[in-house]
């Protein structure tokens, strides 16, 4: 890449005003305070449309819960530590950090508000995020309670969704729009041993800087506007399988990751073990930005001890906040 900000998060060695960051963490907080301020205004307006005022609450529950999680998931303090975040509705008095276990505990609630308002598959959508969310704290009862009314086969994806004037981002820095970074060499391993990979797995040869050695781009969001999947029915089922295997259930957790392996058409497996159903999810869910969570969770992370497993807390927020 030619950018160092994204070579920093690469080697995990993240500065504070690493650029790259501070465009999303911005994002972020812009989704997070939208959602809140969409909560707010709902409730100092009379509607005459009930089914309207519904569908704005549910609107706002659920991306503020959503913007939540991945505070948790994705940022944090200090190297070496949890996840969490920052939420400031006054820009003259910051919020102080909140860790993971309770930013999670504030998206879950505001995601099951959302849930009481939307239609059935949206519920669907919202367990299964929920689920993961409990999956990532170790919680296989309360995830396996989540997961067992989460979405299910021929669900659509839930997705974030682009257009030219707001790109997806594997596009524009890792795909056709720009090669600024590519994926691990496992991938292409993946689709060596078993061809029928690369229809969950697409991949594009680039030839890199030396014009010898050949690396791989995602072929998976090949346009300006490519969706990018959220929550699937297949990760769902993953889930699900996880939790057979964690309580001794082998042969219901092969016949859920085979149902994921078989909507791609690809052949089914003849036995499923926990790093099988890693490499399970690490191939479903290419491009969903879970690998690092899995990661993290398992005790396998790829650097050392001493690297960031979070996005940091920008220096922009840390000049203004006087919690830091």
């Amino acid at each position: 890449a030619t950018f160092p900000s994204f070579q920093e998060m690469d080697r995990g060695d993240i500065s504070f005003t690493n650029n790259s960051n501070d465009g999303v963490y911005v994002a972020l907080g812009q989704l997070r305070f939208f959602s809140d301020n969409l909560l707010a205004r709902v409730e100092e307006i009379e509607f005459e449309d009930q089914a309207l005022r519904d569908e704005a609450l549910f609107v706002a529950n659920l991306y503020g819960g959503i913007a939540r999680y991945f505070y948790g998931t994705y940022y944090g303090l200090n190297r070496g530590e949890g996840g969490g975040g920052v939420i400031t509705d006054d820009t003259d008095n910051p919020g102080p950090f909140i860790p993971a276990a309770e930013m999670y505990d504030q998206a879950i609630a505001k995601m099951e508000a959302a849930r009481a308002l939307g239609s059935e598959a949206e519920a669907r959508i919202i367990n299964t995020i929920i689920a993961r969310i409990h999956l990532i704290e170790g919680d296989l009862n309360a995830a396996a309670a989540a997961a067992a009314a989460g979405m299910v086969e021929g669900d659509a994806p839930f997705q974030s969704l682009h257009i030219d004037e707001n790109t997806n981002y594997f596009w524009s820095q890792a795909g056709q729009g720009r090669s600024q970074f590519v994926t691990d060499f496992r991938f292409q391993a993946y689709v060596d041993a078993n061809p029928q990979e690369a229809a969950r797995i697409p991949l594009e040869p680039i030839t890199g800087s030396d014009d010898v050695t050949v690396f791989y781009l995602q072929g998976k969001h090949t346009a300006r506007s490519s969706p990018l999947n959220v929550a699937t029915w297949q990760e769902n089922e993953l889930m699900l399988a996880e939790i057979d295997l964690a309580n001794g259930t082998a042969a219901g957790a092969l016949a859920r990751v085979n149902a994921g392996r078989a909507s791609h058409s690809i052949d089914p497996l003849d036995a499923s073990d926990m790093l099988t159903l890693m490499d399970e999810r690490d191939k479903e869910l290419f491009t969903m930005g879970l690998r690092l969570v899995d990661q993290r969770r398992t005790d396998t992370w790829h650097l050392g001890p001493d690297t960031w497993q979070f996005l940091p807390i920008t220096q922009n927020e840390r000049n203004i906040n006087e919690n830091f």
